[in-house]
């Protein structure tokens, strides 16, 4: 069996199947906090759910603003409805 590669991951992250990119957030390394961050306007709320979940353990200034874009947009996506 092979080993998920950093660039299978990132490959992942890009793909179109939202239910790929979710495996690739769970998956991601710490080493890959910028490509995850690209994730953080991802047209899936499932992704995006993921995506906070994982940012969420992950230290940095850069992680922090990530996770206040999310938390904002599942707040305005609320009143929205």
């Amino acid at each position: 069996m092979q080993a998920l590669t950093p660039e299978v991951i990132a490959a992942g992250l890009r793909d179109k199947n939202e239910k790929v990119r979710v495996a690739a957030v769970r998956v991601a390394e710490e080493a890959q906090t910028a490509e995850l961050i690209k994730l953080v306007n991802d047209p899936s709320a499932e992704v995006r759910l993921h995506l906070a979940f994982k940012l969420s353990g992950l230290p940095g200034p850069e992680v922090e603003k990530a996770l206040i874009t999310l938390l904002e947009q599942a707040n305005s996506s609320l009143f929205a409805e």
